[in-house]
């Protein structure tokens, strides 16, 4: 089914071991400006988090080209998961559909969403709606500002939404003080209102309080309060179809970006991650009604 990589389709590296070239070659692909190593990211002990945007990303596709774990958690590092949540539930377009992603932390981000709109999801438009833009992540796909919470999006006009990791960092910009919880019944009553009848929904989440250290049981609790969380409101907001996903597994490296033939299931893992959820949710499509005049009558016989 596939001939080129991940890291191949949105990155265009096809031979890791020219480690500059790549950097380059992604550099590139990311920015669309000659490669600049003053853009690289600093060793990982200095790593500046999501301070600088192309360090993060840069820090990223350094960690592909070599083997390593992933840092940071983004719809590249995290493809498997919205790969198997389309076999397993979703229904794949074929073209002439338009996917929606809402948050998008740096141009890695973009980038990513529009080629697995595109492989995933069969989607051939690609829009991005997010608070805080930057040259670099607003060239991929068709940048608009604004907040989640407010999509400025005609209703009834998205196949596909996605969504990763946006939740746990969810704030009404108008309401600073607005409770995390009301932030995600708002989110979920846009995304119910933007998705055309049929439209899914695809999310990979952390909890609304996640931070790094904090125990296990901690974490299954959380966990489980957002996946009732965002279960109630999806169904409030006109999504029937809901999914979600127990703890999935975690990959030893990142090698498989590199991998022909997208079988993620080859690479050894290291366990659950038991902090994030999967959730695939469904928009029902529109009732077909003989009375009432929905359903276009039969021709009248000819004589």
């Amino acid at each position: 089914m596939y001939e080129t990589s991940i890291a191949a389709e949105v990155l265009h590296i096809t031979n890791p071991q020219d480690r500059l070239g790549s950097l380059a070659t992604a550099q590139r692909v990311l920015t669309g400006e000659p490669f600049l190593p003053r853009l690289l990211p600093p060793d990982k002990s200095g790593f500046p988090g999501t301070a600088n945007e192309l360090s993060t990303d840069m820090c990223t596709v350094i960690e592909a080209i070599n083997g390593q774990p992933f840092t940071n958690a983004s719809t590249f590092t995290q493809w498997p998961y919205y790969q198997r949540m389309m076999h397993t539930y979703g229904e794949r377009a074929n073209g002439n559909a338009t996917a929606l992603m809402i948050g998008s932390l740096t141009p890695l981000s973009s980038r990513s969403f529009v080629c697995l709109a595109q492989t995933e999801y069969g989607a051939d438009k690609h829009f991005i709606v997010d608070p805080s833009s930057s040259r670099y992540k607003a060239r991929h796909g068709n940048f608009a500002f604004g907040s989640g919470l407010a999509l400025p999006i005609a209703s009834e006009s998205i196949d596909f939404v996605h969504v990763n990791q946006l939740l746990h960092s969810l704030f009404d910009p108008r309401s600073p003080s607005r409770p995390p919880a009301q932030c995600v019944l708002r989110l979920c009553a846009e995304i119910g209102r933007v998705l055309a009848p049929g439209g899914q929904l695809l999310m990979k989440e952390l909890p609304l309080d996640y931070a790094p250290g904090q125990s296990q049981v901690f974490h299954i609790k959380a966990s489980q309060y957002l996946e009732q969380l965002v279960t109630k409101a999806l169904k409030k907001f006109g999504l029937k179809d809901v999914h979600v996903e127990p703890p999935g597994v975690v990959t030893r490296d990142s090698r498989f970006v590199f991998n022909t033939n997208r079988d993620f299931t080859r690479w050894p893992v290291i366990g659950h991650d038991i902090a994030s959820r999967s959730i695939y949710a469904r928009k029902p499509k529109r009732q077909m009604h003989a009375l009432g005049g929905i359903m276009p009558l039969p021709a009248a016989p000819t004589r």
